[in-house]
């Protein structure tokens, strides 16, 4: 009896150690919670230490800082991809918490590629084509250069921008513009060849069938060029109805250099890069007589420096509801460029990715100068900043605008109310909100120069960059394929013949340091649905360019629940619970600019011009014929020589 008892207290004794000793085992959907929760901590950790070298290495371009930048970059790819890996060995359909089934879905989304070395060189040739843009430059000739007077031997991007923005010498336009992309295309053309086929290793080590489809993948939409081609259709009749009136004005300035049934040369149009023709606002505006809305000589006269322009457009967020800019955002970003220091002058603003007292580090840089631009700039990048504010609660991968576009479009859609008579007057740049039809009209034309102008550039550049990717562009092609579309879709002509290796592309940022671009086009469409929807919120009623939304609560709280979603849902639910529709349309940006486009008809059937143009692009390149000439002389010989 003894010994049975002792049995049975044994049997119980050991089966009690076993239960304590070994570990209970997790669920699937714990071990995911767990995984996502080291992920998110890692991930989060590793992307502060890699922005803080990458911002370091864009305000100070050193050798030390793009090697510090360059390793950040491998060690975060290399440690993202062990952990992509890991993320693998889940079952997506056996998980029932949907937001860490979004979380992974995500982080399964990749193109880095399986070999090291390849993102290694990749990175490496990225740097390259970085500094290449960041050392352009257009030599100074007193010669051709009239507007600017300097003792400096080269002219940097935004000496010559303001050349592009005040002179109407064509010769100088001219000059300005060849030099400027001879500065980059030559140089850059390898580099940019050899990183479209390292992107598309990358790609396809991750089941993509190249580069382009990725980058589609992100805004999770089958058709994403349907989509694109239908809109611009929609817009395609306002743009010629603009294209028409431009071109028939240049006419007057140009009268030898413009024919009425072609494109525009591309050097006339206000801009280095023809993205926009705000520049030419002044000279083409529909009543001359009527005195526009002129911010920069108000800024000047208050004597405000660049802070104190971040400080007005902060005021303007505040009053939405939103809080105040951190004193660390203060301290750390760089908002005019040091002297003797070489830096990126693209305005940006950075989610460096962590938090220090709870407060997000957060930080902006520009070379900015007191000018209505960098007021409107302003505007644009405090929404990057105030978005970044807004999720950065959220998990590492959810922590991104619902789409790219999203994050472009919600500083525009503010920006459009800053630009309204009525807020100007309300912060002091304008004395008077002129509301008359002649003053409408020539402040639409402003805003049309620079949005609607916009929209065949803010399309066709990725379009160009898919089929290159999709191999449908070769090398030897680039360039007469870029001005093939720039001529179908913008309507414009390159005003010098070139070579097809000059890659005349790369002269614009985005393309240099590779970034996508149909986000600008979508986010164009995105501004006016979202600040169509604030001024409902506001309660307001009347035309939609004269909504004001400054000192609005409730928009400003609509706007941030949307904004504190980030990319935690598809971009159509977050869009519905926005709108009240996960459509996206173009109709709230052709009702803002309706009163223009009515006038622009009406002012083509009084002068009777025409619009559309010939979209067959002239002899491409003289390259041929100079060989011809060279090689003629030869030629005749050798035929004098045969028929003797």
């Amino acid at each position: 009896m003894v010994t049975l008892k002792l049995i049975v207290f044994a049997t119980v004794t050991f089966v009690i150690l076993v239960r304590t000793d070994s570990k209970p085992q997790l669920t699937h959907e714990e071990k995911v919670a767990k995984f996502l929760k080291n992920y998110n901590e890692e991930m989060s950790r590793l992307n502060y230490e890699r922005n803080v070298a990458k911002f370091d290495y864009n305000t100070n371009m050193t050798k030390y800082n793009e090697k510090l930048a360059s390793d950040m970059d491998l060690l975060f790819s290399k440690r993202n991809s062990k952990l992509r890996t890991k993320a693998g060995q889940f079952d997506l359909n056996k998980i029932m918490d949907q937001s860490n089934k979004r979380q992974l879905e995500l982080l399964l989304v990749s193109a880095t590629a399986k070999d090291p070395l390849v993102t290694k060189r990749l990175n490496k040739v990225q740097a390259q084509m970085k500094k290449i843009y960041s050392e352009a430059h257009v030599p100074y000739s007193p010669k051709y250069i009239k507007t600017i007077k300097t003792d400096k031997d080269v002219l940097r991007v935004n000496q010559v921008a303001q050349i592009f923005a005040t002179s109407t010498d064509a010769n100088e336009l001219l000059y300005c513009w060849k030099e400027w992309r001879n500065s980059i295309g030559p140089k850059i053309t390898p580099l940019f060849t050899e990183m479209v086929s390292l992107l598309n290793q990358g790609a396809r080590d991750n089941g993509f069938p190249n580069e382009a489809e990725f980058r589609k993948f992100a805004y999770e939409v089958d058709d994403l060029e349907e989509v694109v081609l239908k809109f611009w259709s929609e817009l395609k009749p306002m743009y010629e109805e603009l294209h028409g009136y431009i071109r028939h004005r240049l006419t007057e300035t140009y009268p030898d250099l413009i024919d009425e049934s072609k494109g525009i040369p591309a050097h006339l149009l206000g801009n280095l890069w023809t993205t926009n023709w705000a520049a030419l606002a002044n000279r083409v505006k529909p009543f001359p007589d009527e005195s526009g809305i002129q911010v920069t000589p108000k800024l000047v006269e208050k004597n405000y420096n660049v802070s104190e322009i971040i400080r007005i457009a902060e005021k303007f967020f505040v009053s939405l509801g939103w809080p105040k800019l951190s004193e660390s955002f203060w301290k750390r970003s760089v908002f005019t460029q040091p002297e003797n220091i070489q830096m990126i002058c693209q305005p940006a603003a950075y989610d460096m990715g962590a938090k220090f007292d709870d407060i997000p580090d957060i930080r902006m840089t520009m070379c900015g100068t007191v000018n209505e631009y960098y007021f409107n700039t302003v505007h644009h990048e405090l929404g990057h900043v105030y978005y970044f504010m807004f999720y950065a609660d959220l998990p590492f991968d959810f922590r991104q605008g619902a789409n790219p576009g999203f994050h472009e479009a919600i500083g525009d859609a503010l920006m459009l109310s800053a630009k309204t008579p009525l807020y100007l007057k309300s912060i002091g740049l304008i004395d008077q909100a002129n509301n008359s039809t002649a003053s409408n009209l020539n402040f639409l034309m402003t805003s049309a120069l620079r949005t609607i102008a916009f929209l065949p550039y803010g399309a066709l550049m990725d379009i160009w960059r898919w089929e290159i990717f999709k191999g449908n562009i070769k090398p030897e092609d680039y360039n007469r394929k870029w001005w093939e579309l720039r001529l179908k879709y913008q309507g414009i002509l390159p005003p010098a013949e070139g070579e097809d290796m000059d890659l005349d592309g790369a002269a614009k940022f985005h393309i240099a340091w590779d970034i996508p671009y149909i986000r600008y086009f979508f986010s164009t469409i995105f501004q006016f649905s979202f600040y169509a929807q604030a001024c409902k919120d506001a309660g307001y009623e009347g035309p939609l360019h004269l909504c004001s939304l400054e000192n609005s609560k409730e928009a400003g709280q609509k706007l941030r629940k949307m904004l504190e979603l980030g990319k935690s849902k598809k971009w159509p639910e977050i869009l519905k619970q926005y709108t009240g529709s996960s459509e996206i349309s173009a109709e709230p940006l052709i009702q803002y600019f309706k009163p223009l486009l009515e006038w622009l008809k009406k002012e083509r059937k009084r002068k009777n011009y025409t619009i559309g143009w010939d979209e067959k692009l002239p002899v491409w390149s003289n390259a041929i014929m100079i060989k011809m000439n060279f090689l003629l002389p030869f030629l005749l010989v050798i035929l004098i020589m045969i028929v003797l």
